[in-house]
């Protein structure tokens, strides 16, 4: 009799393990696209700050490398370097974002100047 007893109690102990199991796996499939979408934008954040890193970059690098060419082939030599830095960091990114991030490191650059320059002579702060 105890023999029975011991195999109702098994069985009974297997089925409420894979109901726990179950449980468990329809929660994970039904928290995944909060997961996901939290997921996605840690990524994009993470992903912009190292693009306006790479912009920075790649505008020191042709103001620097190429400082006597004009403006456009400067930008040129400077989204080449981009887009060679961030397919080597495998990140798929166009030529837009790219020159976005560059045009930003250019404007950043020039409000640098201005503040660390202030008021020429002969004008009010």
């Amino acid at each position: 009799m105890q023999q029975i007893w011991m195999n109702v109690l098994d069985r009974a102990v297997l089925v409420l393990l894979q109901l726990v199991i179950i449980s468990l796996l329809v929660l994970l499939h039904r928290s995944m696209p909060m997961l996901k979408r939290w997921l996605d934008s840690h990524t994009t954040l993470k992903e912009r700050q190292v693009l306006g890193q790479i912009g920075r970059e790649a505008f020191r690098y042709a103001e620097a490398a190429f400082s006597t060419s004009s403006g456009q082939e400067r930008l040129s030599h400077a989204l080449s370097y981009a887009s060679t830095v961030a397919s080597r960091q495998g990140l798929h990114l166009s030529e837009s974002e790219l020159r976005a991030a560059i045009e930003q490191a250019v404007s950043e650059a020039k409000q640098l100047n201005t503040k660390s320059s202030g008021p020429s002579p002969g004008q009010s702060a």
